[in-house]
């Protein structure tokens, strides 16, 4: 039997259970359909508050994942991150949460993406924001190791104008 993953996540998913035992995320029901199709190895097409399409995992960290998202209705993608429902459940990393997004609601520079929703969806804690292209400075690190001193500069002066 093929391995089941979560739709939001990608982690395994042991027989029989509804939820991810990582992201806290439903297995969606639709008269067992779901359940079916993912038992064959088939992928379930998420959707979190029923407006953003998970569309690719860009990257995990200690207190969350961030994903690629396409709003249904406006048909643009964003990025959407999570706080661990596992610290969801925290009043203090709650309260960190949404303090990150009151303070991105009050920065605007042109260097700084900004905040277009905050919501709870399920047990999961999420903020969409402005998706930036390009490479994130860790993948350029291990493609390339440690940089220039001039390409560190040219790198940080657009940060420390943000700031």
């Amino acid at each position: 039997m093929p391995s089941v993953q979560c739709g939001f996540c990608h982690s395994p998913i042991p027989a029989g259970h509804l939820q991810c035992p990582v992201c806290a995320t439903q297995i969606p029901e639709a008269d067992g359909r779901a359940t079916r199709l993912l038992a064959e190895g088939a992928q379930v097409r998420l959707v979190i508050d029923q407006k953003y399409e998970v569309v690719q995992q860009l990257g995990r960290g200690g207190f969350g994942d961030v994903f690629r998202v396409k709003h249904l209705m406006l048909q643009r993608e964003f990025a959407l991150k999570t706080l661990h429902a596992w610290l969801a459940g925290d009043p203090r990393m709650r309260e960190r949460f949404f303090r990150e997004a009151r303070v991105l609601l009050d920065l605007t520079h042109p260097n700084i993406v900004m905040l277009r929703d905050v919501g709870q969806w399920q047990s999961m804690l999420y903020m969409v924001m402005d998706l930036c292209a390009g490479e994130t400075l860790g993948a350029i690190l291990d493609q390339r190791g440690r940089l220039p001193g001039r390409e560190v500069i040219e790198l940080a002066l657009p940060i420390l104008r943000a700031l």
